[in-house]
């Protein structure tokens, strides 16, 4: 049975897109940097996750290590398996970066939730959500930050909703972002809406009312 190639990949491809053109100094997975594909100078990072070659960039979105090679070289995956095949079996494994902790996830979570405060009529969020939802009475699972940083290449300041997303449970699992401009429409930036790191059991949600039993 023939191993599909993702699968032949893993924990390669740090070494694989270099041979295949994708050059190396993207591929550090330290911090962010300059993206390959839009040319962001602080957008883009290869986070490896699982050894999957996985990415992400604020504007051109996330994918794996061929999502990767197919954006970066303009090919499409017949092509990439071509250039692949002769080279896999002698690509170095390449330790895979290690994934976010659950406790650095959780502290970074009870940080923004912290920081965040109770909806106030006529702040950003009060109205954004009386345009968009017609409330004006607000759950306490959503709040909002009044200057959340934005990372980009320019970094940038925005009041922020942030909601909670509760498992099927009822517990919190992680916190949802959506920064907004002062007079409550969503700010211009390229990903208005953001989930916080963390693992989302199927079934979580931001619980805007409670949940009707039997």
């Amino acid at each position: 049975m023939l191993v599909p190639l993702r699968d032949r990949a893993r924990d390669r491809w740090a070494s694989l897109l270099p041979m295949i053109g994708v050059d190396s100094q993207f591929l550090s997975g330290r911090k962010n940097g300059p993206c390959p594909m839009c040319g962001g100078k602080t957008r883009f990072r290869f986070d490896d996750k699982e050894g999957r070659g996985t990415w992400i960039c604020n504007h051109c979105g996330a994918g794996d290590g061929i999502d990767l090679a197919m954006k970066v070289l303009g090919i499409d995956f017949r092509e990439l398996a071509e250039r692949l095949e002769p080279l896999i079996d002698d690509a170095p494994i390449m330790p895979s970066a290690p994934e976010r902790s659950p406790e650095d996830c959780r502290s970074a979570l009870n940080r923004l939730w912290s920081e965040a405060r109770l909806i106030q009529p006529d702040d950003a969020v009060a109205r954004y959500l009386k345009a968009r939802l017609g409330l004006t009475t607000f759950p306490r699972c959503l709040r909002i930050v009044d200057h959340l940083r934005y990372q980009d290449d320019v970094p940038s300041y925005h009041p922020a909703m942030v909601a909670k997303v509760s498992g099927p449970d009822g517990d919190a699992a992680t916190l949802h972002r959506t920064y907004l401009t002062h007079d409550g429409r969503k700010a211009a930036v390229d990903i208005p809406r953001r989930l916080m790191p963390g693992k989302v059991p199927d079934g979580s949600a931001i619980r805007l009312f409670p949940r009707r039993r039997g």
